[in-house]
């Protein structure tokens, strides 16, 4: 099955999506896409299939022409890290970003809810019981 090649205004919602950043809404206007439906026009293109493959497909080119892979980030802000010549502060903020690759990083929370789930509990099984009666009593009416 032959593909359809993307209309003048995708390709230009495309063109204008990579270089703004990712920004839909603002690639549909530059694309011609009236104000009011800039916001679902951004949303029902990058949702086709074909538009998803155009920015797929460009953004594998772009990373690879930049040499952006994940190995060659992480390689980058490691000699960032353990580079004597730059400052303390963006020693330490490389050192946080191998951190959060790690998941050294991660913020717990504890969070208590034993009494509020053991009293919501008892108020279903309650209301529960009272649908049960209430089924009993309109089957014995029948």
């Amino acid at each position: 099955m032959k593909r359809k090649p993307l209309t003048r205004k995708q390709k230009i919602f495309v063109k204008e999506y990579l270089s703004n950043g990712g920004s839909g809404k603002e690639a549909a206007l530059s694309a011609g896409y009236s104000k009011n439906t800039a916001t679902r026009i951004a949303s029902e293109n990058l949702k086709k299939p074909c538009i998803a493959r155009h920015v797929k497909a460009s953004l594998t080119k772009i990373e690879k022409r930049l040499d952006l892979s994940a190995e060659k980030t992480i390689s980058d802000i490691a000699a960032i890290a353990n580079s004597m010549g730059e400052p303390t502060a963006v020693r330490l903020k490389a050192l946080e970003l191998l951190g959060k690759t790690q998941r050294i990083f991660v913020e717990r929370h504890e969070v208590d809810v034993s009494m509020k789930l053991s009293s919501n509990i008892e108020e279903i099984f309650d209301s529960l019981c009272i649908l049960v009666k209430l089924k009993e009593e309109r089957n014995e009416s029948v």
